[in-house]
C-alpha cells in the first residue's frame, strides 16, 4: 500500500509543475515573446507600456517605458541593441537601457525582424513594410494591399517574406524589390515560418497550411479543417512539425502532412510552440497553462498561472523556459531538456533573438 501511494505521488509531481524557478511582477498582462541574449539577460515588453530587462536570476537590470500598450515582441540584433514599439519603433542599448532613436511609424502591427547586416524589417496597419538603417534611417518603404500582421521572416540570403490580411504572401530583396507574390486565397491566419529547404510555412482562414518554394510556387496544402489563428509552426530534426489550433489542439504532422498524433489542452492555443533538444515541445493556452509535451504526444507536465498565455516560451542554453502570462507575471521553469533545439525554426522568430532570420541562433 506504502508502495502505491508513492507511485501516485510521483505521477502527480510527474504531471503538475509546481513551482517555477523564478517570478517577476509586472503592472499588466504579458503577451509579448520574450528575447534572450548571450548573456541570459531577458527581454520583454508589458501592456503597462515597460520594456524589461531580467538577469538570469530574476532581478531587473534596467526598465525602459515606451508609454504604449506593448503587445508587440522586442528583437536584438548582434550589436547590442533591441527593438520594440506599437505606434514608435524604439532602439534600445542593452547595456543602459537608454534610447538610441525612435521613429515614429503608426499602427506597428507586427514584430520587427533583423537581416545579417543589422537592417530592420517592420510592417503596419496601413500596409506598409519599412526598411530601417541601424542607426534608425529610413531605407526603403513598400506599400501591400493589407495590413502586415505578421513578423516578416528573413533567408540566409537576406531575402524577406511577409504576409497580409488580405492573403498575400510577398517575398522582397533587401533592396526593397519585389521578387514574387502570391495569393493564398484566404485570410492570413498565422506567423511564417521557414524549414531548412528555404520553404515558406503559413496558415489561412479557409482551414489550410500551405507551403511555398523560396521561388513562391505552391508545394503543399494541408487541409486541417480548421483556423490556425496566430500559433504558427516550429520544427524538429526528423521532417515533423507542430501547430497550435483554436480547436484547443496541438497537432504533430509528418513531412507530408499526416497527423502522428493530437495533445489536448482545455484553450485556445495562439502561442507559437517552442522546441527544446531533448523534443520537449512547450506551448501555452487560453486555459491559463503552459504545458511541456513529450515527442511522442504525452504530456510531460503542466504550469498554471493566472491568466491565458499568448506568450511564446524562449529556452535558454541552460533549459529555463521563459514566459509571460495575462496575470502580468513573467515566469522562469528549470526543466532537463538540452536548451533550445537547433532545428530550423524551432520557436517565435526562430531564435532567442527574436531576429527571425533563418541563420541567427
Amino acid at each position: 500500500m506504502r508502495k502505491f501511494f508513492i507511485i501516485i505521488i510521483l505521477l502527480f509531481i510527474i504531471n503538475i509543475f509546481s513551482e517555477p524557478l523564478w517570478t517577476y511582477n509586472t503592472g499588466d498582462s504579458i503577451s509579448t515573446n520574450p528575447a534572450i541574449d548571450s548573456k541570459e539577460n531577458i527581454y520583454f515588453g508589458s501592456q503597462d507600456g515597460y520594456l524589461y530587462c531580467l538577469n538570469k536570476d530574476g532581478k531587473s537590470n534596467w526598465i525602459f517605458n515606451t508609454q504604449e500598450i506593448l503587445l508587440n515582441s522586442p528583437a536584438l540584433d548582434s550589436y547590442g541593441n533591441i527593438y520594440i514599439g506599437q505606434d514608435i519603433l524604439y532602439s534600445i542599448d542593452t547595456q543602459t537601457g537608454f534610447m538610441n532613436w525612435n521613429i515614429d511609424i503608426r499602427k506597428i502591427s507586427a514584430s520587427p525582424a533583423i537581416d545579417s547586416k543589422g537592417t530592420i524589417y517592420i510592417g503596419n496597419e496601413d500596409g506598409y513594410l519599412y526598411s530601417i538603417t541601424q542607426e534608425g534611417k529610413m531605407n526603403w518603404e513598400f506599400l501591400t494591399n493589407g495590413f502586415i500582421y505578421s513578423t516578416p521572416v528573413i533567408d540566409s540570403k537576406d531575402n524577406i517574406y511577409f504576409g497580409t490580411s488580405s492573403g498575400f504572401i510577398y517575398s522582397l530583396n533587401r533592396k526593397g524589390e519585389l521578387r514574387w507574390i502570391y495569393y493564398s486565397k484566404g485570410q492570413l491566419t498565422s506567423e511564417l515560418s521557414i524549414d531548412k529547404k528555404t520553404q515558406v510555412y503559413f496558415g489561412t482562414s479557409n482551414g489550410e497550411i500551405q507551403i511555398l518554394s523560396q521561388w513562391g510556387t505552391l508545394k503543399q496544402v494541408i487541409d486541417t479543417d480548421k483556423w490556425i489563428m496566430l500559433s504558427g509552426v516550429v520544427f524538429s530534426g526528423e521532417d515533423i512539425f507542430y501547430a497550435g489550433f483554436n480547436d484547443y489542439f496541438l497537432y504533430s504532422f509528418d513531412k507530408n502532412g499526416n497527423i502522428n498524433w493530437i495533445f489536448e489542452t482545455n484553450g485556445s492555443i495562439y502561442a507559437q510552440p517552442a522546441l527544446a533538444k531533448d523534443g520537449t515541445i512547450y506551448v501555452g493556452s487560453n486555459d491559463n497553462k503552459l504545458y511541456a509535451i513529450n515527442p511522442d504526444g504525452s504530456k510531460k507536465w503542466s504550469f498554471e498561472t493566472g491568466g491565458n498565455i499568448f506568450s511564446s516560451p524562449a529556452i535558454s542554453e541552460n533549459g529555463i523556459v521563459y514566459f509571460g502570462s495575462e496575470d502580468g507575471i513573467f515566469y522562469a521553469i528549470k526543466d532537463e531538456n538540452g536548451g533550445l533545439a537547433d532545428t530550423a525554426w524551432p520557436k517565435f522568430a526562430n531564435n532567442n533573438y527574436n531576429n527571425a532570420h533563418i541563420d541567427k541562433k
